[in-house]
């Protein structure tokens, strides 16, 4: 092997070993910023307050005015991904990274109801 040859292969394993890095570190940001969100819903369970009691001028159950409503979550998806960039798209391909659906209990009484035809779509967000 020649010299530029062998310079060549270092470069490549140079480089194919920082990408491996980069990887490794996007999964510990993502990990990080998991944990840190545990750690703030389990310090906002620990320091909850009681619910405010809602002013009697304003009626509890009326829907906003105009053509903008409010959306409420029906659940959340946790996953080990942060962010939905970088996510694999073939659940197959990851299988230590499953995510978990938890619906709200306020919402939905059934949740096998809730969850009819899911399997129909690609992506949840």
């Amino acid at each position: 092997m020649t010299n530029a040859a062998i310079l060549a292969h270092q470069l490549t394993q140079a480089r194919n070993e920082l990408n491996n890095l980069r990887k490794t570190i996007r999964g510990l940001q993502a990990e990080h910023r998991k944990d840190v969100c545990q750690l703030k819903e389990m310090m906002a369970r620990t320091h909850m307050l009681p619910p405010t009691p809602q002013s009697p001028l304003q009626p509890a159950n009326v829907p906003p005015a105009g053509p903008c409503r409010d959306w409420e979550a029906i659940g959340h998806i946790r996953s080990w991904f942060h962010t939905k960039n970088g996510t694999p798209r073939q659940g197959s391909v990851s299988s230590l990274t499953r995510g978990v659906l938890r619906l709200a209990p306020h919402t939905f009484t059934n949740p096998h109801h809730a969850l009819q035809g899911l399997q129909d779509f690609s992506h949840v967000w």
